[in-house]
């Protein structure tokens, strides 16, 4: 990070932070002293840089003060996704939350919009989550929803959480018992105001040693929607069920669904570099579209023609391709390389078609870069690669935008 960037970082520090700071006065006085010659120095300091000096200082002690962001925190975790660095460094704080009537706190806690993507980072505490098992029969009749014959929930449900998995497996068919459980997670998409949903390319949980969870999400905003500011909203969906094994015979209730709306405001940094390049072979043409910006380097890869075609065909008649032994071979996704050196995808969803959505990790030198089609039989085709070409440059000194608040 050179000296520019760090600037950058500690002012946004003080202006998201210094508000709240409490003021010290002995510092200060230490400060003044200095300058009016109460200690023995070699040169007095002027009082414009008096006020520098406090500033800094001031400005160093809000960025202490302010902590890890979640997108900085999550940076650290194992197998992080390594844009969540860059996006602790360029995502504006956005502080907003909301509870529930059940006790649970949802924090939308950073933002960050890029091109035709919002990052964002939240926290859930309270009364996340709940999960026990009782022996017998429930305590009241409900309507169940769902019952099943021969069905036992231990050996088709799973959990990511050791505790609330050893209670499933307490629900294995040789007795009755029941199980109620209540949770709350942020597991929708993001919103627009109007009801309109984004795409999901990630949404990632985890869940930490207090109880609480923080996790953060990358969407998508359709090309209809794009606008300098946007203003979203953030659901956390809550919701209660009962579950009753009766030995083979397995019951389950879900109660209303709750949902609680969370908005939040984001400007954005259209401060990308723009690449393109496309290909024509007999079958088909492609042709790709990415932008390199703070974050990474993203885009599509849009494929069309009789090769497309007939992919998709054979998923829509997958059976009876595999009932005739016929086989095709066409386009799982697409590669990137970098003077003939392939780059790793750190997220990826290629579609039937062959075409896809790719993101890399952000790179400063955007030469020699080509992508190349990765086939299910023949696998790669050097022969029909894209070359990418720097079509629009970005501006020398990014400016990155304040969110909303």
């Amino acid at each position: 990070m050179n000296l520019h960037e760090e600037q950058e970082r500690v002012q946004k520090a003080m202006n998201n932070t210094l508000s709240g700071l409490q003021a010290d006065p002995w510092l200060v006085r230490r400060v003044l002293v200095n300058v009016k010659g109460e200690t023995m120095m070699g040169r007095k300091l002027s009082a414009s840089m008096v006020i520098a000096i406090v500033l800094i200082i001031l400005s160093i002690t809000a960025a202490v003060a302010a902590g890890l962001g979640l997108f900085e925190k999550l940076s650290k975790g194992e197998n992080a996704d390594v844009r969540l660095k860059p996006l602790s460094e360029n995502a504006e704080k956005i502080a907003v939350k909301a509870t529930t009537d059940s006790g649970v706190t949802v924090e939308i806690d950073e933002a960050y919009y890029e091109g035709n993507r919002v990052f964002v980072s939240f926290r859930m505490t309270g009364n996340v989550d709940f999960t026990e098992v009782y022996d017998g029969v429930p305590d009241r009749e409900y309507e169940w929803g769902e019952e099943r014959e021969d069905y036992i929930m231990a050996e088709y449900y799973t959990s990511d959480d050791e505790i609330i998995q050893q209670k499933i497996d307490m629900m294995d068919g040789k007795g009755q018992r029941w199980m109620v459980s209540r949770g709350a997670t942020p597991n929708e998409p993001v919103y627009f105001m109007d009801g309109t949903f984004m795409q999901n390319h990630q949404s990632v949980f985890q869940r930490q040693e207090d109880g609480s969870w923080i996790g953060w999400k990358e969407c998508a905003v359709p090309d209809d929607k794009a606008a300098d500011t946007l203003t979203l909203k953030l659901k956390l969906t809550e919701f209660d069920s009962v579950s009753f094994q009766d030995y083979t015979t397995f019951h389950e209730y879900f109660d209303d669904i709750k949902e609680t709306e969370i908005p939040f405001t984001v400007v954005r940094n259209d401060n990308l570099i723009r690449l393109e390049g496309s290909n024509r072979t007999e079958t088909y043409e492609a042709r790709a579209e990415f932008t390199c910006g703070q974050i990474d380097l993203q885009g599509n890869v849009t494929v069309s023609g009789d090769a497309p075609d007939e992919w998709e065909d054979f998923w829509d008649h997958y059976d009876e391709y595999r009932e005739t032994g016929k086989d095709v071979d066409m386009i799982m996704t697409w590669i990137l390389l970098k003077d003939g050196e392939e780059i790793e995808a750190v997220n990826e969803e290629p579609d039937l078609r062959g075409s896809a959505w790719l993101a890399f990790e952000r790179m400063d030198d955007l030469e020699g870069l080509s992508l190349v089609p990765l086939y299910s039989d023949t696998w790669i085709h050097m022969e029909e690669a894209i070359p990418l070409t720097v079509i629009t440059e970005a501006t020398a000194d990014p400016v990155l935008t304040e969110t909303g608040k």
